[in-house]
């Protein structure tokens, strides 16, 4: 028996098909908890920080529960890359020159943070309360000690008096930011083997990150992308944009970085780009952060959340959950600095963006699309993710004809009755699975018939099966052209 017991040739822009039998999500990311590389099924946030304690896999993760509503697969990602905590600033409003300083502190995510005096002493009288979101929340209030943690964030500090000597003084303001551990493409792709090598199949893979996708992360999912492929597991990856840089740079600026960092299309990668306040729905200690985060923290819980052939994009669906809008300013006339619908420089080139809507509240998805062109098939996150189920399905299906006999005619082709039968499994999967289901996936058949066994093979002499299935899409609206206009009443003759 061949080592490729069924070789399966997936076509674009000629024989389309579309699919769906699970829905499921494998997140990854670092962590401070839990086992490199073990898949683990949760279903639950407790759950989730029980087995994976906090930082951007947990964060992540509480997205997809609290907005999909379903069980996820979770994968923790060896973290080569150390977390950082930037210099600390001071803003005095007296004569305090007590000092805040890093002791040995492991930031198990990306913060902003500010600790703010609430009284006037030295180090072990004087009270305060931190902020790890910038200020929008803060913790209870809390003394002064020679070293303090800032709840579960792994944030450690050595907090001393100055000259006079004195601490700090009611109203003074320490502020700094952290970065969250990271892995590089080695570490990815060790994980991505592991997801090859388990029984586990799942419609999207979203690695978390708080930062740019380099360009050797995004090669490294490409490669690992169509190994999975060639190991029968139909997937796609979630990518997240870096964020606006110092300053913060020029809109227009922003986006060439984008596709510069994306420049090449991939069929199997949606990029969402952008970033935007987000509400954790995960508490940290007693809080509820308001963080900025990528924006494929919702966008990618929101696919998740719908039918496998629909959009993320459907208004219908509503705003994206867990977003929050900043104040109205020159850079964000909508309160969003990234809106798709005045930023239009990536329209038509496979990256997912957020954008709002006129007469409606809130950031919505502009349509979910794959990185490639408008032209490409698989545009549509919709229609990869269909067929990929599809390939899943009639995978299983034939792979029960592997080292089964068949009968023949006398010139070696098969009988039109053992072909008409296989035809039959085939054409039976599809339509319990695309047709007869609620949302409809594919435009059905008139006859009810999708698959062909090719009745010219000499399968004496190949023993190979050969079968054709073609589907017919479900298109999308992506736009309306309304016609309306006064018209004279004229009255119907008696």
């Amino acid at each position: 028996m061949p080592a490729v017991p069924i070789t399966v040739n997936i076509s674009a822009n000629g024989t389309r098909a579309v699919l769906p039998v699970s829905n499921g999500t494998l997140v990854m990311g670092t962590c401070s908890s839990g086992t490199d590389t073990q898949l683990v099924s949760v279903g639950s946030t407790s759950a989730l920080v029980s087995e994976f304690g906090t930082g951007p896999l947990v964060q992540l993760g509480a997205q997809y529960l609290s907005i999909a509503k379903a069980p996820i697969y979770c994968m923790r990602i060896n973290d080569s890359v150390a977390a950082t905590m930037s210099a600390v600033t001071y803003a005095r409003v007296g004569a305090s020159t007590g000092t805040v300083a890093n002791n040995a502190s492991v930031p198990n995510d990306a913060y902003n943070v500010i600790i703010e005096s609430l009284s006037t002493g030295l180090t072990g009288t004087y009270t305060y309360r931190y902020s790890l979101d910038g200020g929008v929340t803060y913790s209870g209030t809390l003394v002064s000690a020679a070293t303090i943690t800032l709840g579960s964030s792994g944030i450690n500090l050595t907090l001393a008096d100055g000259v006079g000597p004195l601490g700090l003084s009611d109203g003074d303001l320490v502020s700094f930011t952290t970065t969250a551990p990271g892995y590089g493409p080695s570490d990815l792709n060790v994980c991505l083997t592991a997801f090859q090598n388990s029984s586990v199949r799942v419609r999207r893979i979203h690695p978390a990150t708080t930062s740019v996708t380099s360009s050797g992360l995004y090669t490294a999912i490409r490669s690992a992308l169509n190994t999975l492929e060639t190991a029968y597991k139909y997937t796609m990856v979630i990518l997240e944009s870096d964020d606006r840089g110092a300053g913060p740079e020029a809109i227009s600026t922003w986006q060439s970085g984008v596709l510069t960092d994306f420049a090449t299309e991939d069929d199997r990668v949606q990029v969402i780009a952008g970033w935007c306040e987000t509400a954790m729905v995960l508490p940290i200690g007693n809080d509820v952060l308001q963080l900025r985060r990528p924006l494929a923290w919702t966008i990618g819980p929101r696919q998740a959340s719908v039918d496998v052939s629909e959009d993320a994009g459907a208004v219908v669906d509503g705003a994206i959950q867990n977003l929050v809008l900043s104040p109205v300013s020159v850079d964000a006339p909508t309160g969003f600095d990234l809106d798709g619908r005045l930023y239009t420089g990536f329209e038509g080139r496979g990256i997912t963006t957020g954008q709002t809507y006129l007469g409606r509240s809130g950031i919505y998805c502009g349509g979910a699309f794959m990185r490639v062109q408008s032209t490409n098939d698989f545009y549509r996150v919709a229609h990869r993710q269909v067929m990929d189920v599809a390939c899943e399905t009639l995978y299983d299906v034939l792979l029960d004809y592997i080292n089964t006999n068949v009968g023949t005619n006398g010139d070696g082709t098969i009988l039109e009755q053992e072909a008409k039968a296989i035809e039959s499994r085939l054409n039976a999967a599809i339509e319990a699975i695309l047709v007869k289901v609620s949302p409809q996936r594919i435009s059905p058949s008139s006859t009810g018939s999708y698959a062909q066994v090719d009745r010219t093979n000499i399968i004496t002499t190949t023993e190979q099966l050969l079968v054709t299935v073609g589907l017919t899409s479900r298109p999308f609206i992506g736009s309306i052209t309304l016609n309306i206009g006064y018209v004279l009443s004229i009255p119907v003759a008696a």
